[in-house]
Parts: C-alpha cells; sequence; structure tokens
C-alpha cells in the first residue's frame, strides 16, 4: 500500500538457490538394452519402451507436448507448453521424425507410463531410476557428451535460447541442425566406442581450460 518505504528492497540481495539438477539420465548399456529388449510378452512392458524411446528419438520431448503432436507427418513443430508463455525467441520447435521415432506410438496417462517404465527397469535389470523424464535427461547428457552445441541442444529440448551471450542475438538454430544432433546421438548409442576417443579428448581439454 506504500505505507512502508526503503531505500533498499528488502530482499534486494538475497539470492535464490538453484536446485541441483536431478540425476534421471541412464548409461549408454542400459538405452541399448531398452532398444534391443524383446518386450512383446507383456503390454506395459511394450507401452513402457516405446513411450520411453519415443521422447528419446524425437530429442527428449516432453510428455505434455508429445501428446499435442501430430505423429503422422515427417516433421514435427511444437512450442512447449512449460516455456511458451514467457520465450520472446525460438518459440517453435521442428524436428524431423527420425525412421527410429517411426516405431512407436504415442498414448495413456504418464503415471501408468512411469510405472511400466519401472518394470521394465527390473526386466531387465537397469539399476539407474528409469521415469519418462530420463528420456530428455539422458538425450540431453549424451549430446553434451560427444559434443554438440548447448543452443543446439536447447532447441531439440524446446528451451529458450540464452541471449546473454551475444552471439545468440545474432544467429538461430535452425531444424536441420536438430535433426543433424538427433541423429548424431542415435549413432553414438549405436556405436559408443566409436565415440569413446573423442569424448575422454573432450574431458581433457575440458580440464586443461
Amino acid at each position: 500500500l506504500g505505507i512502508i518505504r526503503c531505500d533498499k528492497h528488502p530482499f534486494a540481495y538475497t539470492k535464490i538457490p538453484i536446485p541441483e539438477p536431478r540425476s534421471l539420465d541412464i548409461s549408454v548399456d542400459a538405452i541399448r538394452k531398452i532398444i534391443s529388449a524383446d518386450v512383446s510378452k507383456s503390454k506395459q512392458l511394450s507401452l513402457a519402451k516405446d513411450m520411453f524411446l519415443l521422447s528419446f528419438y524425437l530429442g527428449g520431448i516432453n510428455y505434455a507436448d508429445l501428446i499435442q503432436v501430430d505423429l503422422s507427418e515427417d516433421v514435427i513443430s511444437y512450442i512447449r507448453l512449460k516455456s511458451g508463455e514467457h520465450k520472446t525467441k525460438n518459440r517453435t520447435t521442428s524436428i524431423a521424425v527420425c525412421p527410429e521415432a517411426n516405431k512407436y506410438t504415442a498414448g495413456n496417462l504418464q503415471r501408468y507410463i512411469n510405472k511400466c517404465l519401472k518394470l521394465l527397469a527390473t526386466e531387465l535389470n537397469i539399476k539407474e531410476g528409469l521415469t519418462f523424464y530420463s528420456a530428455r535427461k539422458t538425450f540431453a547428457q549424451f549430446a553434451s557428451e560427444i559434443g554438440i552445441p548447448y543452443p543446439i541442444i536447447e532447441y531439440c529440448l524446446g528451451h529458450s535460447i540464452k541471449t546473454s551471450i551475444t552471439i545468440n542475438s545474432y544467429v538461430r538454430v535452425k531444424q536441420h541442425q536438430a535433426d543433424a544432433a538427433i541423429q548424431r546421438v542415435i549413432e553414438y548409442i549405436n556405436n559408443p566406442e566409436v565415440f569413446k576417443p573423442y569424448i575422454e579428448m573432450r574431458a581433457q581439454m575440458q580440464m586443461m581450460m
């Protein structure tokens, strides 16, 4: 009401704590287990596998965004529900539906999917916590490990591209870059040993920097 006035806002020097990222990404071996597993004996396991890999092959798309896209087209385009209202740039994410993603279909509720994913993790002896969100976290982690530039990863995830970095005010990520990034991640999970020397060299270079 303006009854009390101060020269400095009472919380001017308060920093809001930033939570640590949740460790939900899974290993290359774990995702290769999911891809190669024959789970046709169980509808629940089949649903868990289909939904997880569909999200992963579409650049880690969220469940809320996934159920709105038209998977009958060659390209999906969407504005991420979580950040669409406050994004001012790069609102629409467009990604080609790669052949791997065409094997899977969407459906059912997220809670049921996560229940099925827990069954899948038990069936395949995957020790990491496996949820639908793990597909998003795993895609981002793999893309980062093999050197995909962060703006392209953020585009794939439907995030706002950070404009505090000057170069991001002049360039924008395009669909073909996101498609190439997804294809590169698929190559990584298919042949992780090929990427191992590069990942180790990149890690050493980052430590030196």
